[in-house]
């Protein structure tokens, strides 16, 4: 598995995850596809102390989700076999979940008072759910109420003072 294929559409590359991890996004998969596993057992799995995609120092004994966790792509990819398994147990279809996003990624941005790049990147960055139709990206409305784009970004420079300027008189020279 070098790319996973998220239900929304997004492609994950996997080209530099561990063998490990994958071995493990193998393992969900197949309980997600097994009608006698529920969610709540691949919950169980999934955030255990098996599980090589978590950070296995912050909490002894458990698997954390830190940080560097949420920026894995096999850590996108995980909370998305864990959705599949959702949808399928709560009888919910990918068009129904679909249907709410539509705006574009300029409308966001009009909407947001960003740049395209600023909510693209976002939606790269995993902050801002995105759905892809036909190839191209829409958003849910909805979701725009909760995010925000983070406030970091190029530092303002700092103003100096303005110096006065002290203009000398001028010498004159008579009778040269």
């Amino acid at each position: 598995m070098q790319t996973y294929q998220t239900i929304s559409g997004q492609t994950v590359d996997l080209a530099h995850a561990p063998a490990e991890e994958i071995a493990f996004l193998d393992k969900l998969k197949s309980m997600g596809a097994n009608r006698g596993t529920s969610h709540d057992e691949m919950i169980v799995e999934a955030y255990g102390p098996g599980n090589p995609i978590l950070d296995p120092n912050a909490i002894p004994g458990h698997g954390a989700v830190t940080a560097e966790v949420i920026g894995k792509p096999a850590y996108r990819a995980m909370t998305d076999i864990l959705f599949r398994k959702e949808m399928v147990q709560d009888g919910v279809t990918v068009e129904s979940l679909a249907e709410c996003c539509t705006l574009t990624p300029a409308e966001v941005a009009s909407r947001l008072g960003v740049t395209v790049s600023a909510v693209r990147q976002a939606i790269d960055a995993g902050r801002l759910g995105a759905w892809l139709k036909g190839g191209r990206v829409f958003i849910d409305p909805r979701s725009l109420t909760t995010f925000r784009l983070s406030p970091r970004g190029p530092k303002p420079r700092e103003k100096r003072p303005k110096q006065k300027t002290v203009l000398k008189p001028k010498t004159r020279l008579v009778g040269y």
